[in-house]
């Protein structure tokens, strides 16, 4: 499969890359090549043991939820934690894919699951001494980050 029929079933069936914050940056992090995809590997996070797993598995891509890269760099260099991690994945050949705060906001996404977990688990156990606060808690995150995604679309 190519790595582009892979990035496009993510934007187009599974969650809007336009939907991410402002700040944040989701999409392919690393790009180095375009052989075939034959072998994927998911991860929360991008850090160095998940890559160099990915590699000896013999992945060309990584999909995480938490991306590599958070600000803009100045330059790279080995003895940077962070580019020591974008070292290891280019030699390696692994690609990297990124989706935070798209999915974070989308129908059905990583919002709404802990929502719908919290509801379901905490608030209809009214004797938990918290419900009360959870409940609000929940009414200002619906309010603030699901209802904008929702009203975008």
């Amino acid at each position: 499969m190519k790595k582009q029929d892979i990035i496009s079933f993510f934007e187009l069936y599974f969650s809007d890359i336009r939907k991410q914050s402002s700040w944040d940056f989701s999409g392919p992090q690393i790009y180095t090549s375009d052989r075939e995809v034959t072998c994927v590997a998911l991860s929360l996070d991008t850090d160095l043991n998940t890559i160099r797993q990915a590699i000896n598995e013999g992945c060309e891509l990584l999909i995480t939820h938490h991306p590599l890269f958070f600000s803009s760099s100045k330059g790279i260099n080995y003895n940077n934690f962070n580019d020591n991690k974008l070292i290891e994945a280019i030699k390696g050949g692994l690609n990297i894919l990124s989706y935070h705060t798209n999915i974070d906001m989308a129908n059905n996404g990583t919002n709404e699951y802990i929502i719908s977990f919290l509801e379901s688990k905490i608030i209809k156990d009214n004797e938990v001494d918290s419900s009360n606060i959870v409940k609000e808690a929940i009414k200002d995150s619906y309010k603030r980050l699901i209802l904008p995604s929702i009203e975008r679309e």
